[in-house]
């Protein structure tokens, strides 16, 4: 019988992750899988040439760490082209995302970080800037706290690191859920509506029920405790939890106008917290997943601030 998520044993989503992943291989890159410890394995995608003995060191690397819910791949599908022409990119699967997993306790966003260090030392990669979304964007900056010497640049995007648990309770407020983990993992084609409408500026006009339940299977089904735990994890936000730590590195941060779920009035706290260090640039008419919804516009920044030309 077939899955609530499919019809007539079609999934959507697994047909959109095939294509998405045929895209990333056309785009001369792979997927690899690699044994950062006893513990944990992290799946990545790389150019060729990375795991070959003749590596082209003349562009940086650049790491692209993907938001909640889904896999790298539906998150990044806009950026792989234009920025590979000037870096060398590397696009991890956050733990229990795609087929990164571990056997640890560990759930923090902290833990992330410390993995993708041990990823890019693994791929023999000593120092590279990152891109980090929403929850990327949490673990981008504890990969830039933990690892200085390694770290180049940092951009986050709609990532409220400064979050509080005041700031939690209003997005339960605006989105008329009773936790986080409702919100972020959705069980019915309503609840990914609510998740959607917070997340992006411009709804597409296709967002059908059979659509979104074959996405809730794909993606919220399986590990959903796992997912369930990574979110209870999040250090970042508790009640008193310690004082949000600097970064020595230049930041960038993006924002969509209308972010529903980390409002641009975080971007101006961390910016502030930052100072000089920080440039901030607001994007008209997107809100939290901005990389999907003004790519031109948020790629041609991003290039801008890595590569040290003007704006």
């Amino acid at each position: 019988m077939a899955s609530s998520g499919s019809c007539f044993g079609f999934s959507p989503a697994r047909w959109r992750d095939r294509q998405l992943t045929s895209f990333f291989q056309s785009c001369g890159l792979q997927h690899v899988s690699l044994q950062v410890d006893h513990q944990t394995t992290i799946a990545c995608w790389c150019e060729k040439t990375e795991t070959e003995e003749a590596i082209d060191i003349s562009r940086p690397a650049l790491v692209l760490l993907h938001g909640f819910a889904t896999s790298a791949v539906w998150q990044w599908y806009e950026q792989v082209s234009p920025l590979k022409r000037n870096f060398r990119i590397f696009i991890p699967d956050l733990v229990f995302f795609g087929s990164s997993t571990t056997t640890s306790s560990e759930r923090s966003e902290i833990f992330q970080a410390q993995m993708i260090a041990k990823t890019m030392k693994k791929m023999n990669v000593s120092s590279y800037s990152v891109v980090g979304t929403s929850y990327g964007g949490f673990v981008a900056y504890r990969l830039a706290h933990l690892f200085p010497s390694t770290v180049e640049k940092v951009v986050i995007a709609n990532s409220g690191v400064c979050i509080t648990p005041k700031d939690n309770q209003e997005l339960l407020e605006r989105a008329k859920m009773g936790s986080v983990e409702d919100l972020l993992l959705p069980r019915s084609p309503q609840a990914f509506r609510t998740l959607s409408s917070l997340s992006i500026h411009r709804l597409p006009p296709f967002l059908f029920s059979f659509l979104l339940q074959s996405i809730i299977q794909y993606f919220y089904v399986e590990g959903r405790e796992a997912k369930a735990e990574l979110l209870q994890g999040i250090t970042l936000g508790l009640e008193n939890a310690d004082a949000l730590p600097s970064v020595p590195q230049k930041v960038l941060l993006i924002w969509g106008d209308h972010d529903g779920i980390f409002p641009p009035a975080m971007a101006y706290e961390i910016k502030k917290h930052l100072g000089e260090k920080a440039e901030l640039m607001i994007i008209s008419d997107a809100a939290h997943c901005v990389q999907m919804e003004k790519p031109k516009e948020f790629n041609s920044i991003v290039e801008k601030f890595l590569l040290n030309q003007s704006p």
